[in-house]
């Protein structure tokens, strides 16, 4: 691992201190799981982005599909 630090507002530090007290961890394994957390939750955010501009681009020519999707997919699968 490599050694870092941050600065915290006295209300986050305490905050973390308490939560890793209740979790029996430390407040460097706090900040990890939460920074982890964080950039995780990004990637999905960025891939969904990524996603955006090829929704609806393609079209199946059903005019039900959005009611009958049940159906359709049985039929294939």
């Amino acid at each position: 691992m490599i050694r870092t630090q941050i600065q915290l507002e006295p209300s986050t530090y305490n905050e973390m201190k308490r939560r890793a007290t209740a979790m029996q961890c430390s407040i460097s394994e706090l900040a990890r799981q939460g920074i982890e957390e964080k950039l995780q939750r990004q990637d999905r955010a960025d891939k969904w982005q990524a996603s955006l501009p090829v929704l609806g681009r393609h079209g199946s020519g059903l005019g039900d599909l959005s009611e009958n999707h049940d159906k359709y997919l049985s039929n294939g699968w």
